[in-house]
């Protein structure tokens, strides 16, 4: 009952700051055209939001599935670049990081499918060094898949818990 109160407090804040963003948007004439704001505005929404809605998801479940494969398509959308509000910017990493909690979960299986998805894309993500000023947040995401991968795969041919249907698929 917690969470929940939580949760829904959390998203009213959020809404607040985009209402807030709009109405000093609508009332004021900024010279780049508020294009900083509308970005912060689309950040909050979807990255608060997404990462929020991930921790809530059941692990295994269906929609995960379906969410994680639509993140894994829109890297590129999602970590394109660092934005130069810090508030934006800590959204995105703290997305980047919660992505990266939902990878600790998969099996090979899942994996698959996210590297998939993100070959499949028309956009290829943004990969850049880890730590970069730019934004990192694509390339340790996918690092965070090759790293449980390597370690899944290490762990069946340890573990006699061999499974030549998922580990083909991954390869």
């Amino acid at each position: 009952m917690l969470a929940a109160r939580v949760t829904v407090e959390d998203g009213l804040c959020l809404l607040l700051d985009v209402d807030d963003i709009d109405r000093f948007l609508q009332f004021n004439q900024l010279q780049d055209g508020g294009a900083q704001l509308r970005q912060k505005r689309q950040v909050l929404l979807e990255g608060k939001l997404l990462a929020r809605y991930l921790q809530l998801l059941f692990p295994d479940g269906e929609l995960m599935r379906v969410v994680r494969m639509a993140i894994f398509r829109h890297l590129r959308f999602l970590f394109g670049g660092l934005p130069s509000d810090p508030g934006a910017a800590e959204t995105t990493t703290n997305l980047a990081k919660v992505v990266s909690s939902c990878v600790h979960e998969m099996d090979l299986r899942a994996l698959s499918f996210c590297l998939a998805a993100v070959v499949c894309s028309s956009e290829q993500p943004p990969l850049r060094p880890l730590g970069s000023p730019a934004g990192d947040g694509a390339s340790f995401i996918l690092k965070r898949v090759l790293d449980r991968a390597t370690k899944l795969m290490t762990g069946f041919r340890a573990g006699g818990d061999y499974n030549m249907g998922n580990q083909g698929l991954f390869r």
